[in-house]
């Protein structure tokens, strides 16, 4: 989700405030219930809230994340997950304020955090931790150089790929220059 709004962002390192055109919409620290006992090294937790609404089918949860790849942001999205087909307002999602002292414009457009729809249903909901033995470390040892070997460039043209005859007949084809 973008950044709907201009924002000017004031932070000199203990206050934060933002200014907006829009005068119903701000970024405001979040001091809530939900970021208690959340420390991060004194970077103000701030919430960017949403104009939009998400409407999925029953059964879904929108994970809410950091858009993938980007690292060019004064602000990074925390990861969770809301039950979105039951929940049904708009994400004010939490983010950690990591552009330091600032006193600038963040963009309308800026990609601020990023939604993806999970099937509850698919979600693994019981799992046990294993012990890394040596004999697991001698398997997956096995498994790399067995997979290193087929990763040569002469091995898939060797081993794996065939060429397919019907694809290289282009006399058949409507689109081809060559007369019938």
């Amino acid at each position: 989700m973008p950044l709907p709004f201009d924002v000017e962002v004031y932070y000199d390192g203990e206050k934060f405030e933002s200014v907006c055109n829009v005068p119903t919409y701000e970024l405001t620290e979040k001091a809530d219930f939900s970021m208690k006992g959340f420390e991060l090294n004194d970077k103000p937790i701030i919430q960017i809230p949403s104009v939009w609404t998400i409407d999925v089918p029953d059964g879904y949860s929108i994970m809410q994340t950091h858009p993938t790849n980007r690292f060019d942001t004064p602000v990074f999205a925390l990861t969770g997950i809301v039950d979105a087909d039951v929940y049904n307002s708009n994400f004010n999602g939490a983010h950690i304020w990591t552009g330091g002292e600032y006193h600038g414009v963040l963009r309308a457009g800026t990609p601020i955090t990023q939604l993806i729809p999970i099937k509850r249903d698919s979600l693994i909901k019981t799992g046990e931790v294993k012990k890394y033995t040596e004999k697991k470390r001698e398997e997956a040892v096995l498994q790399h150089l067995q997979a290193e070997s087929t990763i040569s460039p002469a091995h898939y043209t060797k081993n794996q790929w065939h060429p397919n005859k019907a694809s290289r007949n282009i006399s058949d084809c409507p689109f081809s220059d060559k007369e019938k």
